[in-house]
């Protein structure tokens, strides 16, 4: 949970984020400060954890990428995993998702 920064207190080996929204303005002043709260959990993923982020949420996406050129290197990109970082990958019901819903409605 985001929430009073709790999360950077964690160390997961899997991690699923489902939405980056500017949200908790009590605890994050600016949207600068909660997107550097998230890039800093997901740099806690352990390389040999995952990373799951939903694809249909352009904050999630967002976080996605800017984790995937923080590693350098391709072998980081959506939907890879190097010997250094966690493997990201993307579920959402978008058809650019990796793992996506099937024969559900949205609303």
């Amino acid at each position: 949970d985001e929430y009073d920064r709790a999360f950077l207190d964690l160390q997961p080996k899997f991690a699923m984020v489902t939405n980056v929204e500017l949200d908790h303005l009590d605890i994050y002043e600016t949207e600068e400060d909660l997107l550097a709260a998230f890039d800093e959990f997901v740099d806690r993923v352990a390389p040999e954890g995952c990373l799951v982020v939903c694809g249909d949420d352009p904050g999630c996406v967002s976080l996605a990428e800017r984790r995937a050129e923080a590693a350098g290197s391709g072998d980081s990109s959506i939907g890879g995993g190097g010997s250094s970082v966690a493997a990201i990958h993307t579920y959402g019901l978008g058809p650019e998702n990796e793992w996506r819903g099937a024969g559900g409605r949205r609303g």
